[in-house]
């Protein structure tokens, strides 16, 4: 195995490679990965034995599966990492490079180093076959939170919609706020969990996601507006009415940098 000579990384994350297998880790994951038997391929492959389909429809494309690590109390969600777009079926869950899990895992160590509502990223696996990987991004298991699509299909009350709402408007503003442009903004990419004192919410799947050093009100309005597209096209609209739309809004607008008059237009 080879260590994969990078400079150094702000973000705490290490690359090793054998000759089938890569690990782009955390440094607080590696002792606990090793002792699993990261990165030998058998242990790779095991990891990477995930169902070809999700388990439920409007999970998203691609299939996920919790993992215990041994000593330790947190479990591990495993996300296969795969081609999207008409493609997809042609390239039987392999990729043609690593780049952009590596940005994805150093963009979402960046933004949960910040303190921003993002799943804290434990480590990217990834098998070799010639030229092409199969893989897998792996964050620590939020335990007791679902996506928003499961708890709108859930029958919630709607005091707890509205709850919900303005929990998602929160997570929103708080990475809007540090310069994050979503590549896909919509209810599955968003976790919510009750808690005692209401609700609270986690916006994942950071792949091909960016920073900026600002988002212009035209990028926060197309942001918006494909999560609300994302609604409608659920079948939720019924359950969001102009309550929870407030509810949502009052969230957003919580944080300072996002107090506009202008929001509501950006959602016409």
């Amino acid at each position: 195995m080879r260590r994969v000579r990078r400079n150094p990384d702000p973000f705490d994350l290490r690359e090793f490679q054998t000759r089938n297998t890569a690990w782009i880790v955390a440094d607080a994951f590696e002792a606990k990965g090793r002792a699993a038997g990261l990165p030998a391929l058998p242990c790779v492959e095991s990891w990477l034995k995930i169902r070809s389909t999700p388990n439920r429809p409007g999970a998203g494309r691609a299939p996920t599966r919790v993992e215990s690590l041994a000593d330790s109390s947190e479990r591990i969600h495993v996300r296969r990492s795969l081609h999207g777009g008409w493609l997809a079926p042609l390239w039987h869950g392999y990729r043609g490079g690593l780049g952009r899990l590596r940005r994805e895992i150093r963009l979402t160590a960046q933004l949960h180093g910040l303190g921003a509502p993002v799943p804290n990223p434990a480590f990217v696996i990834a098998a070799r076959t010639a030229l092409f990987w199969r893989a897998a991004f792996c964050t620590v298991h939020i335990e007791g939170a679902i996506d928003a699509i499961r708890f709108l299909e859930s029958s919630p009350k709607q005091t707890s919609i509205r709850q919900a709402a303005t929990a998602v408007g929160q997570a929103i503003s708080h990475v809007h706020a540090l310069g994050l442009l979503h590549a896909d903004l919509h209810l599955g990419n968003l976790m919510v969990r009750q808690e005692n004192n209401g609700f609270r919410a986690w916006v994942i799947d950071l792949d091909r996601a960016r920073l900026v050093r600002a988002l212009s009100d035209k990028q926060r309005g197309q942001q918006l507006k494909r999560l609300k597209r994302s609604v409608v096209k659920r079948a939720s609209a019924q359950k969001i009415g102009p309550v929870e739309r407030q509810a949502f809004l009052e969230g957003y607008t919580s944080n300072p940098i996002h107090q506009t008059d202008r929001l509501p237009s950006l959602l016409a």
